[in-house]
């Protein structure tokens, strides 16, 4: 992808203005209006306000330092806290980590640092034909996270035992249930993490394309599994290229989601059982990669050329 410096046209990142070095006394007066005020014979903050000047501190620091500290503690403590065998109480678990953790520390994070909400996480709605054209992105990576499944269990590694593992969470007598704790839960937790926080504070430093793929290189390893990187990975540039897009993250949401829900719906209707190349026994054809790369093509291309007469909207 050609980078073309810093996205501000298309992707406005709170650290906009940044280079001009503002006072520290501007600096407080910048985020949200919440500062601490100086003392009139000292210049230093109030005594009790210092801390909250600290935590908005955090708005100046190096975009990898915040990056950072984010993405290693989900890491940590989802690695550590994360269920080991599935049932349903398990799963609840799950929902819990991904909400409170997942989703809660970069919230959390932006809020006590200062950061607009709306800035960091676009979560701004998309019209009609944006959505649809989300899912059918969506629809038309699956047969590329397939493959590139298939291509690094060859690499080595026990393709058919992880899969098992992956059913077995996947499938259960409760199909909603299922959809709301695999499915959902999960897209809307990880978009606000990686496509959200993360994409944003890097398109701040970075240029577009190494930011897109920092971003997914983190979601690959968020995922730990050595089998589930390299698809995550993917997932996560073409996510990425969507909220660029979009200039909102509902697209990217819709997409992840729907990878989520078919796999979801193929581990417990078994329509996996007539085609063998979606549960990683053969290559996926090459005509279904070729129709399925035609369908990201013009769909992302679509979803560019609708959404460009409004590039320039705040």
């Amino acid at each position: 992808m050609a980078s073309t410096g810093r996205p501000v046209e298309l992707y406005h990142s709170p650290l906009e203005g940044e280079s001009q070095k503002p006072s520290r006394m501007a600096k407080a007066d910048a985020v949200g209006g919440q500062g601490s005020a100086p003392s009139q014979t000292t210049g230093q903050p109030i005594q009790g306000e210092s801390g909250v000047l600290r935590l908005r501190q955090l708005q100046s620091a190096p975009a990898e330092v915040r990056v950072g500290l984010v993405f290693l503690w989900v890491l940590t403590v989802s690695a550590w806290l994360a269920p080991r065998e599935p049932s349903e109480a398990a799963r609840a678990q799950a929902v819990a980590l991904q909400v409170l953790i997942v989703a809660g520390t970069p919230l959390l994070f932006g809020r006590l640092a200062g950061f607009s909400w709306d800035a960091l996480f676009k979560l701004r709605p998309v019209p009609l034909y944006q959505a649809g054209l989300a899912i059918l992105l969506g629809l038309c990576l699956v047969p590329w996270l397939e493959a590139a499944h298939y291509f690094q269990g060859q690499l080595g590694g026990d393709t058919a035992q992880m899969q098992q593992g992956v059913q077995s969470w996947l499938q259960g007598s409760h199909p909603a249930w299922i959809l709301l704790t695999m499915a959902l839960v999960p897209a809307v937790c990880e978009e606000l993490l990686f496509r959200g926080f993360v994409l944003n504070q890097l398109l701040g430093l970075e240029t577009r394309a190494r930011a897109i793929l920092v971003s997914a290189v983190l979601f690959g390893i968020f995922h730990r599994h050595l089998l589930l990187i390299l698809p995550a990975f993917l997932a996560g540039i073409l996510f990425a290229v969507m909220v660029q897009r979009s200039r909102s993250l509902v697209p990217a949401i819709l997409a992840h989601f729907t990878v989520n829900a078919g796999a979801v719906a193929l581990s417990n209707w078994q329509v996996a059982d007539s085609v063998d190349w979606l549960v990683g026994k053969v290559p996926v054809p090459a005509a279904v990669l070729a129709a399925s790369g035609i369908g990201l093509f013009v769909f992302g291309g679509l979803l560019r050329k609708r959404q460009g007469v409004r590039a320039t909207d705040g």
